[in-house]
């Protein structure tokens, strides 16, 4: 999927989400011999254009299907497939182009067709909404189908603001272009894939995860091996298949690199393995020429994410219980660090010296363990010097309570707690911990966006505080470097008042450092009419007129530098150039 800051897909699942239960189909085991190395393949299709899509969705060739029995996923086929008898299983690798919409208005909320790139992933390795799981898995290759997705298959309750609100109905189109079997990993026939003995659960490994992982010879060649030992293998799962070092040293076979990511907890599998694969499992007594059977188990794995664009880094030592984790801000956390005393800690109140751990908590669930690294000196405790950095701590998050959300407030509760909220933002912001100010103000934005249900005596009240908040955020990013949310913020304040020249001011600055320096010129003007002796905004414009006077004496000498060129490779032209020949009658 694409990473959040570029243009995010909307089908993964809600990170907070219980698991639905898993739709897989049941998976033959490949034999040892021939066959089993014949038995996958990689299947494609040629991509339909959008306006073949668009074209087809009128065309409907078959009545409606309940794909669960109970109206949740409702298939309805817009483009029959040319081989519909075969079908991706659970484990395989798929491909689709899709497009999403709210059911309700027709909204449409992500496009792969948009971005101009297909979306892959594993079926039933909970990466995606379950509903896209049951829809895909009753597609075949080329085939264009649009499913209704309840709620319950979706986002649920919660929604996953701001495109998708809470308890939606969904509506994909999605073209299944092309799918590969796990079964043979590489689809060179190189390595096949066996399942012994299923794992437990429903989740699967992830990118940056650690996996723990034992692996022995069961077979060299046509010879049985009996009774040989379990080598053990602890390393960092990655997405490339290109061999890297595990925790222990040694080298990680691309075979279980790729096996691994299908895995569930607690799952065994053999691979059969030709010589170029089996060679890269150590201390097997393999010789470069041996092919081998080899069985693989996966004993645990320590869930690992990456925070604040990879500045801090939680590996999950215990899981702990439930789904539930705290809030950003307003939960009252009982922690253990680095085996002290239990302490209670309120996030995102500023007292929490450490905000790596204070964001490193916000993603835990009551009873976890936790190794939290944090690499950079801007989320560490301000008493660790760079050269205690990366620091790594264990954290134990016992219980937590979290606060009120700002939809389960009455209206006169969402006042006190905007202006709680704003008092503390301008705290942190006054410290210069940017990004811990900024879920405060985004509180007051979530609390008072729609007023349709504030009493009329407490909507002026509410609409400044919100003014306030989004001024505030937008000096947060201007702050950060992201003028598209400066702009962003600025707008919806202005789109309310026109005249606010604090968002008229930081919107210009935000143009001038894009270089939109005609919009900036535009917005400072606006100031100087609405208050004529708005010193900052006077020399704003000064500055941006040395700006402009720089860039054209650049742009000048870049013209000049230019013409000399020209003139001079015409001369050179010129004087190389032969003679010209009279001829006489």
């Amino acid at each position: 999927m694409q990473p959040q800051n570029e243009q995010e897909t909307l089908v993964e699942p809600l990170p907070d989400a219980p698991p639905a239960e898993t739709f897989a189909t049941d998976e033959s085991n490949p034999s040892l011999g021939e066959d089993a190395l014949d038995a996958t393949s990689e299947t494609s299709a040629v991509e339909a254009t959008d306006d073949d899509f668009d074209g087809m969705k009128s065309a409907s060739e078959d009545k409606e299907k309940d794909l669960t029995g109970d109206g949740s996923v409702i298939k309805r086929l817009i483009k029959r497939s040319p081989s519909a008898w075969e079908h991706p299983e659970s484990g395989d690798e798929v491909c689709v182009h899709y497009v999403g919409r709210l059911k309700e208005d027709g909204t449409e909320f992500d496009s792969s067709r948009e971005r101009g790139q297909p979306f892959e992933f594993v079926l039933d390795s909970g990466s995606v909404i379950k509903g896209w799981d049951v829809a895909v898995k009753s597609m075949a290759k080329g085939e264009i189908a649009a499913f209704e997705i309840a709620p319950s298959y979706a986002y649920g309750e919660a929604g996953a603001p701001p495109k998708i609100p809470p308890n939606a109905t969904l509506v994909f189109e999605i073209e299944l272009l092309s799918w590969r079997s796990v079964r043979d990993l590489f689809g060179d026939r190189g390595c096949v894939r066996k399942v012994i003995r299923e794992g437990s659960g429903w989740e699967h490994v992830r990118d940056s995860d650690e996996a723990v992982m034992y692996y022995k010879l069961i077979r060299r060649n046509d010879e049985v091996v009996e009774g040989a030992p379990e080598q053990a293998l602890v390393f960092t799962v990655r997405r490339d298949t290109e061999q890297h070092s595990g925790a222990q040293g040694g080298v990680v076979p691309r075979s279980v690199e790729r096996a691994v990511r299908d895995m569930k907890k607690g799952e065994a599998v053999q691979l059969t393995c030709t010589p170029p694969y089996a060679r890269e499992f150590t201390g097997l007594g393999l010789g470069p020429e041996d092919s081998a059977v080899i069985e693989l188990r996966l004993e645990k794995w320590h869930r690992t994410t990456s925070l604040a664009d990879g500045q801090i880094t939680v590996k999950m030592l215990e899981e702990g219980e439930g789904w539930e984790r705290p809030n950003e801000i307003d939960s009252r956390c009982r922690v253990v660090i680095d085996g002290g005393a239990e302490e209670e800690v309120v996030l995102g109140d500023g007292s929490m010296p450490c905000i790596g751990l204070e964001l490193a908590l916000s993603k835990m669930k009551k009873g976890a363990e936790a190794q939290v690294t944090i690499h950079s000196k801007q989320y560490a405790d301000p008493s660790t010097s760079q050269n205690e950095l990366p620091r790594t701590y264990h954290v134990l998050l016992r219980n937590f309570s979290n606060g009120k959300q700002s939809y389960e407030m009455s209206s006169q509760e969402k006042i006190e707690a905007a202006k709680r909220h704003k008092e503390i933002g301008n705290k942190l912001y006054k410290e210069q911990r940017y990004d811990r100010a900024e879920p405060h103000y985004d509180f007051i934005v979530n609390a008072f966006s729609y007023d349709s249900d504030l009493p009329a005596e407490l909507k002026a009240e509410a609409a400044e505080l919100l003014r306030a908040a989004r001024l505030n955020l937008a000096a947060v990013f201007e702050k950060r470097h992201h003028p598209e949310k400066v702009i962003e913020h600025c707008n919806k304040v202005l789109e309310r008042e026109s005249t606010q020249t604090k968002a008229l001011y930081r919107r210009a600055c935000a143009y001038i450092s894009r270089a939109d320096y005609d919009e900036a010129a535009q917005d400072l003007k606006r100031i100087l009419e609405i208050d004529p002796q708005n010193e900052p905004a006077q020399r704003k414009l000064q500055e941006l007129k040395r700006i402009l006077r720089e860039q054209d004496r650049r742009d000048k000498a870049l013209f000049s530098s230019m013409f000399r060129d020209a003139r001079r490779q015409s001369a050179s032209t010129a004087a190389h150039a032969p003679a010209a020949t009279t001829s006489s009658a």
